[in-house]
């Protein structure tokens, strides 16, 4: 599988309508056009699949980019092939 397929399934099964009822209840704002707004069902998964493209074509093995809440991550597993997920955060702790 290419890693073309590989983000394109990652994309078919997040599931944005929850993330967009999330962000309607929280009233949660991304600018757009110099004001803020909440984005829509389509921004949100272009903005995703942004992301997973620019983890794709960086030159790291591993990396992890995010921005409005959305998290994308490549990693190569024990046989060299990327592999990428996709989060929506809302909070998050750690101690490392």
């Amino acid at each position: 599988m290419s890693d073309e397929e590989k983000i394109n399934e990652v994309l078919e099964n997040f599931n944005f309508g929850k993330v967009q009822m999330v962000m309607d209840f929280l009233h949660w704002k991304w600018i757009n056009n110099g004001t803020f707004a909440i984005p829509s069902y389509y921004r949100m998964i272009e903005n995703a699949k942004d992301l997973l493209y620019r983890c794709k074509n960086s030159k790291d093995e591993t990396v992890t980019i995010s921005t409005g809440g959305f998290v994308a991550h490549k990693n190569k597993n024990e046989e060299g092939e990327n592999l990428y997920s996709l989060s929506f955060v809302i909070c998050e702790s750690s101690n490392f």
